[in-house]
């Protein structure tokens, strides 16, 4: 049997990137961490990295910048996850150059785990987002310089879309509306949904298989995709209540992604694309993957069971 990958992850200490790091640590796979220098000015940050060292984590700081010394890592390890987050996606290009020059990377996983970047930008008649862009630009770069890769989309993660139903009323909320919710549209594009644990399991179920590679890998778990309506009903029926609801209408969107700043346009501009552009009603080609698919052995966490803890 093939001995695992080892595997460094970057930015394991933001949202995503501690769920990754622990799924890796948990499948078998030797496991190194690459942070830098400030992040022993944040307590949370360094006592995660205290759990993952003792759990068998190496630890690696360094500047994406310094190409010596990430160059040096990197001819430790053999796949490389990126997890680094919206603002620091072109941070990716130090990466991208340190890789090629290791020349021993068998896998590259970028910085996604939204939608697919290069359909969301392939449209030009919808609203531009500065953040798939830079991730198409991440994506070409990889590609030009012969890195092999897999580009991970796991659509919407159930933390910060389902159990937000994304209410921009009181922006960041991260929990179910309690008595008034705002609808997208007329409320009926289906949305993908996946657990940030599920996410790192098929994650990690990847990183060894040749099936993968090169490909862009959907997460698409059949029985998590809901409309915004079946999601409303969802929770009106596991909290017995009624909801009051209102409709957004795409013009009052666009009025959202013209007018708010930089940060809240992308928010907006994404909220376009998931409910009024149905970014994710499309059928896969013959020759897409998909993990659900591929792994049939893994158990996802329904949209049911995510919710239940928020029930009170």
């Amino acid at each position: 049997m093939e001995p695992k990958s080892r595997i460094l992850i970057v930015g394991a200490t933001g949202y995503i990137g501690k769920y990754i790091a622990t799924a890796s640590i948990q499948s078998g796979h030797p496991t190194s961490i690459l942070v830098r220098p400030q992040v022993s000015k944040h307590v949370d940050k360094v006592r995660f990295l205290v759990g993952l060292r003792k759990a068998g984590a190496t630890i690696y700081t360094c500047f994406l910048e310094d190409r010596e010394d990430l160059v040096r890592i990197l001819q430790q390890v053999d796949v490389v996850i990126c997890a680094l987050g919206e603002d620091q996606l072109k941070l990716q290009y130090d990466l991208i150059r340190a890789v090629k020059e290791a020349g021993n990377i068998k896998k590259f996983y970028p910085s996604e785990f939204g939608m697919d970047a290069d359909r969301i930008c392939k449209d030009q008649s919808i609203p531009e987002s500065p953040m798939y862009r830079d991730k198409v630009a991440i994506r070409r770069a990889i590609e030009a310089a012969g890195i092999p890769h897999t580009f991970f989309m796991a659509n919407c993660i159930m933390g910060l879309m389902l159990a937000s139903f994304v209410q921009m009323d009181g922006f960041p909320t991260f929990t179910p509306p309690r008595d008034k919710v705002c609808i997208y549209k007329d409320g009926d594009h289906k949305v993908m949904y996946i657990s940030e644990e599920d996410l790192a399991t098929y994650l990690l179920k990847s990183v060894d298989d040749p099936r993968t590679l090169n490909k862009a890998l959907y997460v698409r778990p059949p029985g998590n995709a809901l409309t915004m309506n079946e999601q409303v009903a969802l929770w009106e029926e596991m909290t017995g209540s009624t909801l009051e609801k209102r409709w957004m209408s795409e013009e009052e969107v666009l009025l959202h992604i013209n007018g708010e700043s930089f940060h809240l346009r992308e928010v907006w501009t994404r909220i376009y694309h998931v409910f009024y552009n149905g970014a994710m009603c499309f059928e896969l080609a013959p020759d897409d993957i998909e993990a659900t698919a591929l792994y049939p052995e893994v158990e996802y966490t329904s949209p049911q069971v995510y919710l239940k803890p928020y029930v009170c």
